[in-house]
């Protein structure tokens, strides 16, 4: 009976001690983050913001990224160009949301296509594509819009220029094809010949 009442004892102690490392680990994973918080909002004393709410408390829904970048969040309660410009071209986007990003500092896009006679088109993504199918399931790319991305552009884009990126909105055709999209998604006008990349 001692022996098992001692046991007990030892085991509550280890389960205890190690709550109490789990504890402490916690909290210093939890001051870690916040530090990492806080020099994304560019440094101490100010506001921490968590990865992705940025622009939840900017003003104006804008922000300037550490290179020089500006960057205007708009959707829903804050419509932008596309909303006013082209409603086929904001619906491409998930939650008719994107940021327009005014380049600080040159930016290499992507475009998958297989018509040479759409190569220089508007839609673009900044990850370069692996291989045809994940560009039309990222992009979700109809079998009706005939690309089969078998081909690749690749593009830098100059400082000055605006894009506009966001996330691929789901696309639904008859007879049951649904393609969920959701990759990166960077809509550019104006595309010149002379930024692609050899």
């Amino acid at each position: 009976g001692r022996g098992v009442r001692a046991g007990a004892v030892w085991g509550g102690r280890a389960v205890a001690d190690v709550g109490s490392r789990l504890a402490n680990g916690a909290s210093t994973l939890s001051q870690g983050v916040g530090r990492r918080f806080e020099r994304m909002a560019g440094g101490s004393g100010l506001r921490q913001v968590r990865p992705g709410h940025e622009f939840a408390t900017a003003k104006n829904f804008t922000i300037i990224e550490r290179d020089g970048s500006k960057l205007v969040r708009y959707g829903p309660i804050n419509p932008g160009p596309l909303h006013y410009r082209d409603a086929e071209v904001l619906n491409t986007f998930r939650s008719s949301s994107y940021t327009a990003r005014t380049l600080a500092q040159p930016k290499d896009l992507y475009r998958s296509f297989s018509k040479s006679g759409k190569k220089f088109r508007a839609y673009w993504t900044d990850i370069p594509p692996a291989g045809p199918l994940q560009s039309k399931l990222d992009s979700a790319l109809l079998p009706s819009f005939g690309n089969e991305a078998t081909k690749v552009v690749h593009i830098r884009v100059p400082p000055g220029e605006t894009v506009f990126e966001g996330f691929t909105a789901a696309q639904t055709e008859e007879p049951g094809v649904n393609l969920l999209g959701g990759g990166r998604q960077i809509v550019l006008d104006n595309i010149k010949p002379e930024w692609e990349v050899n």
